[in-house]
């Protein structure tokens, strides 16, 4: 996998726990999937997934990738082969502490035929899979939209920008983000 594309669902997810923030055993995104469910979730995933067809912005990718790793957290993937029946609620310090976990699954991941996918393909398999997540919450489901959002951030050439499409620390002004060691970031150089 590409490390500036893993560095980025890094921020977007370490930054995603200061603008959702709740509580220290759960956040906002735990609470809207208890009060709406499972399907709004989903359904929001989706929604970026058209976004993005029709305007390219690279946030609304790393958004989509980001969450099937929330997905995998929330069905409880990092605590059993088989996930969990019961949701589990994902703050920045289960995050953190499992990414490296979820990410060797998605390296293992292969896409077959990369040659003769297209980005059109590739986009709709995300849509078509998030739809199937609605009935089954398999891991394998979650695994390969989380592939297919790289494939499509390299076919779209986001591996070779300078400056990249981020609502999160990196697009702060003043903000840094502090070593990988799954602290959010500091402000001025203060923590």
């Amino acid at each position: 996998m590409n490390k500036k594309f893993i560095d980025l669902v890094l921020d977007q997810f370490i930054y995603g726990g200061v603008k959702y923030a709740s509580t220290n055993v759960k956040e906002a995104t735990d609470e809207l999937v208890e009060d709406f469910g499972w399907n709004w979730l989903i359904g929001t995933q989706a929604k970026y997934v058209k976004r993005y067809k029709n305007t390219k912005r690279e946030k609304d990718l790393l958004k989509i990738a980001c969450y099937q790793y929330l997905n995998w957290l929330k069905l409880g993937y990092h605590l059993a082969t088989l996930g969990t029946a019961e949701m589990q609620c994902t703050t920045v310090e289960t995050k953190s502490k499992h990414f490296a976990d979820f990410i060797r699954k998605a390296e293992a991941f292969s896409i077959h035929d990369k040659n003769f996918l297209t980005r059109h393909v590739a986009l709709t398999s995300i849509y078509e899979g998030c739809k199937l997540l609605r009935l089954e919450r398999a891991e394998e489901i979650l695994i390969e939209i989380f592939a297919l959002c790289e494939f499509v951030w390299l076919k779209d050439g986001f591996d070779q920008t300078e400056k990249h499409e981020t609502d999160t620390w990196l697009e702060q002004k003043g903000l840094t983000k502090t070593k990988d060691d799954g602290n959010v970031g500091k402000q001025n150089g203060k923590a």
